[in-house]
């Protein structure tokens, strides 16, 4: 996964660029963190959180995917606003992008 640093529209409905940045990992916690079992999540390989199961883990890594405040430019009646104020139909095309990038 990687980070969602800028997101540009084309239109209304459609984007034009989606920029990516720092890469986002899960990995199993290892002996090491004290005996803790679960996953760690990793940004550019530095710890920034953990959790008990793989799906908390996946859920934890969405929230640094896309900073909610990130403001998207370009054309259409989107532009301005607030990665949050985005229709539910882009959001989940972005977090797809991010997830695969």
């Amino acid at each position: 996964m990687k980070q969602v640093t800028r997101i540009e529209m084309a239109n209304d409905n459609d984007l034009y660029d989606v920029s990516l940045s720092n890469t986002i990992e899960i990995k199993p916690a290892t002996q090491a963190d004290f005996n803790q079992e679960g996953f760690n999540i990793f940004i550019n390989n530095e710890e920034a959180d953990c959790a008990d199961t793989y799906s908390d883990a996946i859920e934890e890594a969405l929230k640094y995917l896309v900073d909610d405040d990130l403001t998207v430019s370009g054309y259409g009646t989107h532009s301005g606003r607030k990665f949050w104020q985005l229709p539910e139909s882009i959001q989940e095309e972005v977090v797809k992008l991010a997830s695969n990038g």
